[in-house]
């Protein structure tokens, strides 16, 4: 049954496994990570990160000035935990001055169409390609809390699936947006079989940014194994450590703007807010420092709007100029 209010039971004995009021989650056996009434016994013969798998994401490390590393995590090896096989993922980040950072491993068990990753002592749900539209996952994170996160769990729901061609390859995958008074997640991004999420490769706090000490990663760049290849998802090499024009160095966050939404997929728009009357240009960099769109935008109170829809997904950063001052915030646009 689903609607307003809905459960989901399973076995002869019609054990109870969730239920929800008005679409918000209220109850789960705690021995599940997950509620999806369809497709639970379901399952996959593609491998998700086989030996030799290589992820590269951008990492945001500061604004002043303004610093993007790259992190790089690869599959290494099979390696058992709790009787279950794992594959064992590397990763690194690379950042500017020839640093590297070693950052550990993460372990990642299969089963069908459900990977699991190992945290405080068991595994936890990260994708399912067995679910449908208006399905619920509970996701588990322990990426830092700076931002008040009082618990380590977040419940997303299933926005869409569809199919995506890679390398020719026809591969399972679906978007998932956070429910109320949820926190992890995967932002709205697009999350695909054997790749995992275009964000990152596990969930992140949705309401902390680099602006309150988050190390906030995004987006995948390339991925490659040894069945699909290489694919190259942003128009940014997989290896480079980014700076931005010498203008940005100097850059201070002002309180006079709100920007809105973040991500963007269509339309942005900013607010002049506190009495600033001045009129402002609006500038916006792609990841790789390049001014890609400029507006002239009136000030006062006035909401001005700002198409996006022809930029391509990725990292952006939005700077607003006056005669008093600047402001600056990343910015997600995603498809």
């Amino acid at each position: 049954m689903e609607g307003p209010n809905s459960f989901y039971a399973t076995g002869a004995d019609l054990k109870l496994v969730c239920y929800s009021e008005n679409e918000q989650p209220v109850y789960h056996d705690p021995k599940l990570n997950s509620c999806f009434p369809k497709g639970l016994a379901a399952s996959s013969q593609t491998e998700f990160a086989p030996i030799g798998a290589e992820w590269y994401y951008t990492q945001s490390e500061s604004y002043n000035p303004p610093q993007y590393n790259y992190l790089k995590h690869t599959c290494i090896k099979d390696s058992t935990i709790a009787g279950k096989r794992v594959k064992v993922i590397q990763k690194t980040k690379f950042k500017f001055g020839g640093v590297t950072v070693p950052m550990g491993y993460e372990y990642l068990y299969q089963h069908g169409d459900t990977i699991s990753y190992w945290k405080s002592g068991e595994f936890h749900v990260l994708y399912n390609f067995s679910l449908s539209k208006g399905d619920s996952i509970l996701l588990y994170s322990e990426m830092p809390n700076q931002c008040e996160a009082k618990t380590p769990y977040g419940w997303s729901s299933i926005d869409s699936v569809y199919s995506a061609t890679i390398n020719n390859h026809q591969l399972k995958a679906y978007y998932s947006n956070h429910m109320k008074g949820s926190i992890w997640g995967f932002d709205s991004f697009p999350i695909i079989e054997k790749i995992g999420s275009m964000q990152y490769l596990l969930p992140q706090n949705a309401f902390c940014g680099i602006m309150d000490g988050e190390p906030q990663i995004g987006v995948l760049r390339c991925y490659s194994d040894p069945e699909i290849g290489f694919y190259q998802f942003e128009n940014i090499p997989c290896d480079k450590i980014l700076s931005w024009p010498d203008g940005f160095t100097s850059l201070n966050k002002s309180s006079g703007f709100t920007v809105f939404p973040n991500p963007v997929s269509a339309e942005l728009f900013v607010k002049s807010s506190g009495g600033f009357e001045e009129d402002y240009t609006l500038e916006l960099f792609s990841v790789k420092g390049e001014l890609v769109k400029t507006e002239c935008l009136e000030g006062g109170n006035s909401l001005n709007r700002i198409d996006v829809s022809s930029l391509k997904s990725g990292v952006y950063v939005v700077r607003l100029i006056s005669a008093s001052g600047r402001y600056f915030e990343e910015m997600i646009i995603k498809e």
